[in-house]
């Protein structure tokens, strides 16, 4: 079962060898038992979990955009925005952030991220922007490309100015590189204080996955710390999973279903 797969995975005494992988297919990334068992109760999520299930995520957005036959009516319908339509999203990598600013704003540093991957980010509804604070505290960006905002999501309540100030000249920058209008103006910069937040040391990085897991279905933040020890084992199901998780939010899929 689904709940037996996820016990084995975060039980350290089936570990024979750290180095087993024991989700892989997505991209050129994968997941090791030795990382999987961060996600146990209580424990600091390695950047290696955070990274797989970013791809995860974006994985089933590009499979609801698509209106992927593997995701039945009921999830589709989990997914959808309030007007229909799931947002389309684009994910960052967990290093972008640190390459756009680390030792000052460098658009140089990554100008070439997007071309690599052929994606023109002004094509899509949102954009998210993982970014590790003092390598001590995830925290997400979000840009909202069809509202001409930016969120920043920070489960201990901080706000970052200079971090959404570094993105809008991302924006203008990867605008002119791409000969997009760009009028940094027309943007508002958000820190939004009405969201689930963290009342301990470790959970940051399960609230950034988390948030990113419902901003990509146009959801609304229904979860709370009090539900980090079953989504832990939600984000365990869906990387084991791989691509082919499709579901989201707050459930207890993972403890439940066969």
């Amino acid at each position: 079962t689904d709940r037996a797969r996820v016990e084995s995975a975060l039980n350290e005494k089936t570990m024979h060898d750290p180095e087993e992988h024991v989700a892989e297919g997505l991209g050129q990334q994968w997941v090791t038992k030795e990382k999987i068992l961060t996600l146990r109760d209580g424990v600091w999520l390695n950047d290696e979990v955070i990274t797989y299930y970013l791809l995860v995520l974006e994985a089933r957005n590009k499979a609801a955009i698509a209106g992927s036959a593997t995701a039945t009516s009921e999830v589709v319908e989990r997914m959808m925005a309030a007007d229909g339509h799931p947002p389309k999203c684009f994910i960052f990598n967990t290093f972008f952030y640190s390459l756009l600013t680390g030792e000052g704003y460098n658009y140089a540093r990554v100008k070439r991220v997007t071309s690599r991957k052929k994606v023109d980010i002004f094509q899509y509804d949102k954009v998210l922007v993982p970014l590790n604070v003092r390598k001590n505290h995830w925290c997400l960006a979000v840009i909202h490309m069809d509202e001409k905002r930016l969120d920043y999501y920070d489960s201990c309540g901080s706000d970052n100015a200079a971090c959404l100030q570094a993105l809008v000249s991302y924006l203008q920058d990867e605008a002119q590189t791409n000969n997009h209008p760009f009028k940094p103006q027309e943007w508002t910069k958000c820190f939004p204080k009405s969201i689930p937040r963290q009342n301990n040391e470790v959970d940051c990085g399960v609230f950034i996955l988390m948030y990113a897991d419902y901003v990509t279905r146009g959801a609304q933040f229904d979860f709370t710390e009090a539900d980090m020890p079953a989504l832990r084992r939600k984000i365990t199901l869906d990387i084991l999973n791989g691509s082919s998780s499709l579901k989201g939010g707050k459930s207890d899929d993972s403890d439940d279903s066969d």
